[in-house]
């Protein structure tokens, strides 16, 4: 038994221990919060919540093998590395849907709301479903991942296993290009639109700190996923200690979230601070509208945090 693997797994089963509660309190927030029931975008997020805490599951599995310093079980560590692939598409996926509904709201696209609510729930359905494949495809046992335990990590084994791999790499990859082209499509709207039309053209805080929460999970997802491609080639992973740090780094994928909804959203933090019961005032509800369009007789936009 190797004292700093068991260490390693100590350490990443109580960065999960610590992700997941906090996690689950925003999925309960969010699910139970009138205001955050309508607006498209916290759907799209509650569902990226569920499927970050999931992820968090294989994530467990690894920490358990390292601190046990064994596989436990031949299967327990292929379901550990599906749910994580799994968790990964499906992060992608809904962090694609996240910026084509910010999209919508800048680009004021004529569509109606039940339309968009039909449209977004296909491809919430679709999501889970690719999502699913990619679990089954992971346990048959030539396209699985394995847990390695001296690198306290998954890996692709085998001709098969490499080869889904890199097809996934691809998949997630070409993703985060897409998401990219889209963000930059919601700056430039932006942008191009309170300069030419600054008198009709209005976009509240709270639009804004949604992108600005899509577009820094889109950056932290784009910056794992280049350091486990990349970081060999570049020397940034020489030593086991630099696969432990980058390893703790891609366990707190499912940590952005809810770190970002304390930091961003003051009607999330009422909430908790009424759950914890930090202070009596009443929470202040946070409405997301598709968009705000300010003219002659209309009324301002309303206040948000």
């Amino acid at each position: 038994m190797q004292p700093d693997n068991v260490l390693v797994g100590l350490i990443y089963g109580v960065e999960c221990l610590l992700v997941v509660p906090l996690h689950l309190l925003i999925v309960v927030i969010l699910l139970k919060g009138k205001e955050f029931r309508k607006p498209t975008a916290y759907r799209i997020m509650t569902h990226m919540s569920i499927i970050e805490c999931i992820q968090m599951l294989g994530y467990l599995f690894g920490s358990i093998m390292s601190f046990f310093q064994s596989q436990i079980h031949p299967y327990f560590g292929r379901i550990g590395g599906a749910i994580l692939s799994a968790g990964w598409i499906g992060i992608i996926l809904f962090t694609f849907l996240l910026t084509v509904n910010r999209l919508i709201v800048f680009s004021d696209f004529k569509i109606s709301k039940l339309s968009e609510k039909k449209f977004f729930n296909w491809m919430l359905r679709g999501v889970w479903v690719t999502a699913a494949l990619i679990f089954g495809i992971h346990l048959i046992p030539a396209l699985s991942m394995v847990y390695i335990i001296e690198r306290n990590t998954y890996w692709f084994e085998g001709h098969e296993g490499i080869l889904v791999g890199n097809l996934e790499s691809y998949f997630i990859y070409a993703g985060l290009f897409v998401t990219f082209i889209l963000c930059m499509a919601c700056v430039v709207m932006i942008i191009v639109k309170r300069n030419l039309f600054s008198t009709q053209f209005k976009v509240s805080s709270g639009e804004l700190k949604l992108f600005c929460q899509c577009f820094v999970i889109f950056l932290y997802l784009t910056v794992i996923r280049c350091m486990w491609q990349f970081g060999h080639s570049l020397g940034v992973l020489k030593s086991e200690a630099s696969y432990i740090v980058l390893g703790m780094a891609t366990e707190a994928v499912g940590g952005v979230n809810p770190f970002l909804y304390l930091l961003l959203n003051r009607s999330i933090r009422g909430h908790v601070a009424t759950i914890f019961r930090l202070h009596k005032s009443p929470v202040s509800s946070f409405n997301v509208s598709k968009h705000y369009k300010i003219g002659a007789g209309s009324k301002s936009p309303p206040r948000t945090p």
